[in-house]
């Protein structure tokens, strides 16, 4: 490679990088607000958002042994009941004949075979669950398909040479007779002879996939609407081996670089001081831009470490995801999420459930009460002991009587 080519491949690696950083520090206030919400519908509603970071509320109110808190979660019943009634009218493959006979039977078991093909085997129906999932919870889900290095398993490729003629290398085998067994000479030694074989090796040739990445490690461009966007940035975390085997040599020398605060989990946003994640995986960020004038087939990078592992046209010339939206907002890419109006409501229906309990406690058994210093002969204070006898002075202004409960509401 070229020092002109290679100060190229650098100056595309740090502008995606860059690219990256600062599309990520503006994405931060809406990953709050969507982790929040993922926090309401795992029965965590105790973490809300205080400035510019998610703060643990029961943390910083200890628990009292009088304190009541209800924590009754509405809102993962709501969405077990939104995604059920989105899968239920999924396709499932069926023989069914519009017509008798064979043509028709095998042309039946032709469509069901690519139904399945299509919806199982290239996992659609768990990517389709996926972005639906994303979509009720953040308001954006993403639906794509690209071809997938990992997605078949590896297969035996023969080498070629720049004509694309196979090569063949010459190995020494044993001889064997009609009847397999071995032919040797008249020392007693088996025979052996040279045969020319194809040269090679396995090679991951890939299939299609179809995927939802989640909308935390998709980073477009801040416009109005997806048919504006131009280019995205796609994150994920890889281990060094799958980098290899991918890439070939341009990532051998790739070292890991994953901090505990580039992953996306319920605790990110809490303690940086708890690095419990793996250390060994590598960062890598794909860059796919639409055709322009600059490249008129589009732009597909990869990059890992600051290093630019592949850079070449992009597939289709279409970017590789699609939204898919639980209400889309008129105001910005991201729409809304109709579950995420509900947070507040749960958590005023918890509270205001959580006095009702309290007052309740508090006026089951209503305290005695008695003027100071009316109580003689025996305890000088009101007793919590069923059937004690307390005698009072005959000129106590006030006698002793139960506290009166305040009338709790209708509801």
């Amino acid at each position: 490679m070229s020092r002109k080519q290679s100060m190229k491949n650098a100056e595309t690696a740090q502008a995606v990088r860059n690219t990256y950083l600062v599309r990520k520090r503006r994405m931060r206030k809406r990953h709050l607000q969507w982790l929040e919400t993922l926090y309401a519908i795992h029965g965590e509603q105790h973490k809300i958002i205080r400035g510019d970071q998610i703060i643990d509320m029961s943390r910083l109110s200890p628990d009292d042994v009088d304190n009541i808190s209800v924590t009754h979660n509405y809102l993962f019943q709501s969405f077990r009941a939104m995604m059920s009634s989105v899968m239920q009218s999924e396709p499932t493959p069926v023989v069914s004949l519009a017509r008798p006979g064979r043509d028709a039977r095998r042309l039946s078991r032709s469509c069901e075979r690519l139904l399945k093909w299509m919806y199982h085997d290239k996992h659609f129906r768990t990517s389709t669950r996926s972005a639906v999932s994303w979509a009720f919870t953040c308001g954006i889900g993403y639906l794509g398909s690209m071809w997938d290095l990992s997605a078949a398993p590896p297969e035996w490729v023969p080498d070629t040479d720049d004509l694309g003629n196979v090569i063949y290398e010459t190995k020494k085998e044993l001889v064997k007779d009609e009847f397999g067994d071995l032919v040797k000479s008249n020392y007693g030694t088996p025979l052996t002879e040279e045969v020319m074989i194809p040269k090679g090796g396995y090679k991951l040739l890939g299939d299609l996939k179809f995927f939802s990445p989640s909308p935390f490690d998709i980073f477009p461009e801040q416009v109005r609407e997806w048919s504006e966007v131009r280019n995205i940035v796609m994150r994920q975390y890889m281990d060094k081996k799958q980098l290899i085997e991918m890439f070939g040599n341009v990532a051998k020398n790739m070292t890991p670089d994953v901090r505990s605060d580039d992953f996306i989990y319920f605790d990110e946003y809490e303690d940086p001081s708890n690095k419990t994640r793996e250390e060994d995986l590598i960062l890598v960020l794909t860059f796919y831009e639409k055709p322009s004038l600059e490249h008129p087939e589009g732009r597909y990078c990869v990059v890992a470490n600051d290093v630019l592992l592949h850079e070449g046209i992009l597939p289709g010339r279409m970017l590789p995801i699609h939204p898919v939206y639980d209400a889309e907002h008129p105001s910005h890419l991201f729409g809304e999420a109709s579950i995420h109006q509900a947070v507040s409501v749960q958590r005023d229906i918890n509270a205001a459930e959580a006095d009702l309990k309290m007052d309740r406690r508090l006026h089951a058994h209503p305290r005695l009460i008695a003027e100071q210093g009316s109580l003689v002969k025996g305890s000088t204070r009101v007793p919590n002991v069923p059937g004690a006898v307390m005698e009072v002075r005959s000129n106590a202004k006030i006698p002793p009587h139960f506290l009166q409960s305040p009338a709790l509401p209708s509801w």
